[in-house]
């Protein structure tokens, strides 16, 4: 008795007899013609965080020239937390509100996975990292080539690969991540979340930081932690489309891991500027500004890349046009 293969579309799962395949996968006569569609929204909303973040060190710099060290401790703390929400609080909300004003109905992981990668920082990896492990304590006793194997091989992949499982266990097969776009966007929406809880913590742990100094440092490790999130996602989205080898996966973790790792590692020792032949002295925009260039550079390299790799797919789909 011959078994009777059942067809389903690889984003709606709707049952099919005679289905569209791509890449290995196979999809209905709607998502074979859709996954490949770029959201220029996204890419609008991005641009726009982008604005937030250096209006926001507008902001540090205009607090620090009126307050100066004059506020209290209390006081620093909650402004540091207001500058460090600032840029990810108007990403989630401008994209959510322009999914719904381009698409029949927007998405629900982007706010969860921002409000998931929140509470996964508060529940597990600040108190593994803080009254655990003590990594920053051990990290200011070591010596920098500690410090940069430690940054890549603890921080680097444990901070990456929360990301990678959020996205990948709990949004990965839900209808609405029907472009390839959506990899950036989930993996970019959990590590918006998952970033500013533990920049929250770190203004708590120390007491609050200086308006202009410790704003910086924040806004660096935010930059940190969105690159890789990139990388991360833009290998999340291809692969949700098309079958790749075994190690694809593998391999975008790690390239993001390495990212994250060199990019906090680069964010505080580039800080560190020598004076003199014995003295050295601290400032916060060299590490500030290799962090948004890097930025930068990441979002326009996965940009070209993913508009690269819809084009072949649009084209390979489309012969004729």
């Amino acid at each position: 008795m011959n078994e009777v293969i059942q067809h389903q579309c690889t984003v709606c799962n709707q049952l099919l007899d005679a289905p569209k395949r791509f890449g290995g996968r196979e999809y209905c006569d709607t998502h074979v013609h859709q996954f490949y569609q770029e959201p220029p929204h996204f890419w609008r909303t991005s641009v726009m965080g982008l604005g937030a973040l250096l209006l926001t060190v507008a902001g540090l710099l205009i607090a620090d020239l009126i307050f100066g060290a004059r506020l209290n401790a209390d006081m620093r703390i909650l402004a540091g937390m207001a500058f460090v929400s600032l840029s990810p609080l108007v990403w989630i909300t401008l994209y959510y509100r322009s999914s719904r004003r381009n698409r029949a109905g927007a998405s629900p992981w982007p706010p969860l996975l921002f409000a998931l990668g929140s509470l996964v920082a508060v529940a597990v990896t600040h108190p593994i990292f803080s009254s655990i492990i003590e990594l920053e304590l051990w990290l200011s006793r070591t010596n920098a080539t500690n410090r940069f194997l430690a940054h890549i091989l603890l921080n680097g992949f444990f901070h990456m690969f929360v990301l990678y499982a959020l996205v990948r266990y709990l949004s990965w097969d839900h209808p609405s991540f029907d472009h390839r776009v959506h990899g950036l966007v989930l993996t970019l929406s959990a590590c918006l979340g998952y970033a500013t809880a533990l920049n929250f913590f770190f203004i708590i742990d120390h007491e609050g930081l200086t308006i202009l100094y410790g704003g910086l440092r924040l806004i660096s490790q935010l930059c940190a932690f969105v690159a890789p999130a990139l990388i991360l996602g833009y290998f999340l989205g291809i692969n949700r489309f098309e079958d790749m080898p075994f190690y694809y996966l593998s391999a975008g973790l790690l390239l993001s891991a390495v990212a994250n790792g060199l990019l906090l590692y680069a964010g505080s020792e580039l800080n560190y500027v020598g004076l003199s032949l014995t003295q050295t002295g601290f400032s916060p925009w060299p590490g500030f500004v290799a962090s948004v260039l890097a930025l930068v550079a990441t979002g326009a390299t996965i940009y070209g890349l993913l508009r690269r790799q819809n084009a072949l797919a649009r084209a390979r789909l489309n012969p004729d046009l």
